[in-house]
């Protein structure tokens, strides 16, 4: 981590970085992932897969991935993670087997088991970790009051329910939907407040910079839209990508956006404020789903079966480091992960 973490970083020293960056990379996974996690120490990261299983990975600031748990119990493919906001041992799954499950992954067990109307296809929980919301195929949206793990309200929305996202300041929820809108409600009342529509098209997801100050927007047409929460109003949008955004992520300063698509094979990170483009990951396949860690510059995401980690700065960047264990533990890729600068797209500035 050469990049200060204190003081707003220069395009050119984040060019420079994320160049000299690597990967980790490891399987553990029978079948794809489809969603990651860091816990809120940024000690382990979590996965979920179509196998049914959820894997917790340890992971070492010198590029060394762990296999340290598996938890089992769903009987359908899982969907969502989260981890408990301030407890790095509490982790919460959702499945198509129609259950929550909250896990205690130091003992290694499930501690409660909460059956849903439908399949959750997306969950958020409040920054004092007191309300868990979720949203289904049905379209239904469920809060939870999580220190009794009993239902307190549903309400069937008329548009599809995409990706739900709790405010820093606790103070309101945004919900992403199908009719290119971001519905904002109130919490702890989960009442309307307004919403806004921010782009063509369906939004796919949401979510906000650590001080609450932008709110990131993702599409089905590719577009990335940054808005400021004092204005209400857009100030950038970026459409280098191609295929639909599947998720995005803030960096621990708020200073950089990772986007990744359905398509493209490519991870995209920009400036929040100018919307420049930084540095383009390459994958091999779709991104499901991508994370960064609460407190350094390391990015997280899943390929197929694997878990990959990019930010590992290289002392040597001519060698390549190699796992000399099994799939369950690994270091840097063979690879290094350079920019990609040659593809179509820009980035505007709203005013």
């Amino acid at each position: 981590q050469t990049m200060s973490s204190g003081k707003r970083t220069s395009h050119w020293s984040a060019w420079k970085h994320f160049s000299s960056c690597q990967a980790a990379s490891v399987s553990g996974h029978e079948r794809d992932v489809y969603s990651i996690q860091w816990s809120c120490d940024g000690s382990f990261v979590a996965s979920g897969s179509r196998d049914a299983s959820v894997r917790v990975w340890q992971v070492s600031r010198n590029g060394v991935v762990r296999d340290t748990v598996t938890l089992s119990g769903h009987q359908g493919q899982v969907d969502r993670l989260l981890w408990h906001p301030t407890n790095p041992r509490v982790l919460i799954s959702a499945s198509t087997d129609k259950t929550i499950r909250v896990w205690d992954t130091q003992a290694r067990k499930c501690t409660h088991s909460i059956k849903t109307k439908g399949h959750v296809l997306n969950m958020a929980i409040s920054v004092d970790a007191k309300w868990l919301v979720t949203g289904n195929n049905k379209n239904v949206i469920t809060v939870i009051d999580f220190d009794t793990k009993k239902i307190v309200s549903e309400r069937k929305h008329t548009s599809n329910v995409n990706e739900i996202a709790f405010h820093p300041s606790n103070k309101l929820v945004a919900i992403a939907l199908g009719d290119g809108r971001v519905e904002f409600q109130s919490v702890p009342e989960f009442k309307q407040l307004k919403s806004l529509h921010v782009h063509p098209g369906t939004v796919m997801t949401v979510t906000f910079d650590p001080k609450g100050d932008y709110m990131i927007t993702g599409g089905a047409a590719g577009l990335v839209v940054v808005t400021d929460m004092r204005t209400m109003a857009a100030v950038q949008s970026m459409d280098r990508m191609n295929g639909m955004i599947s998720s995005v992520s803030v960096s621990h300063q708020g200073q950089f956006v990772a986007a990744g698509s359905m398509t493209d094979h490519y991870i995209d990170i920009f400036d929040i404020t100018t919307g420049e483009f930084v540095h383009g990951v390459p994958v091999s396949a779709k991104q499901n789903q991508l994370c960064w860690h609460p407190s350094l510059y390391f990015l997280a995401f899943a390929v197929g079966n694997s878990l990959h980690i990019f930010g590992f700065v290289s002392k040597d960047k001519s060698s390549s480091s190699s796992s000399s264990s099994s799939s369950s533990s690994s270091s840097f890729s063979s690879s290094s992960m350079t920019s990609s600068s040659g593809r179509a797209g820009s980035s505007r500035h709203h005013r």
